[in-house]
């Protein structure tokens, strides 16, 4: 098909990425032809995605009293699509996370 990464599956219209490169993100579309004419799919955009990594830190110990409020912000990484945040509960008992 494009290259020898980049197949067409036989007798079907899928193709098949081996492995893909920031050189194939763009906008792709269907063609179907034959002696009747030439039919066109609406066309779909590949786009790269990714995220970074949180910055390595030491853990931090924060104390707070029993009642009283605490709020703690979380900045996610740079990320296509944006990243989507959760806080997550681990319950440290007996020295065991």
């Amino acid at each position: 098909m494009y290259s020898d990464r980049i197949a067409q599956r036989p007798s079907e219209g899928s193709f098949v990425f081996s492995k893909l490169t920031a050189a194939d993100e763009g906008v792709y579309q269907c063609e179907a032809t034959n002696d009747n004419g030439t039919a066109i799919s609406e066309k779909i955009t590949l786009k790269q995605t990714w995220i970074r990594y949180f910055p390595k830190a030491e853990p931090e110990i924060i104390r707070v009293d029993l009642g009283d409020p605490y709020q703690r912000n979380c900045t996610p990484p740079e990320s296509n699509p944006p990243a989507r945040v959760y806080w997550i509960f681990k319950l440290f008992v007996k020295g065991i996370l």
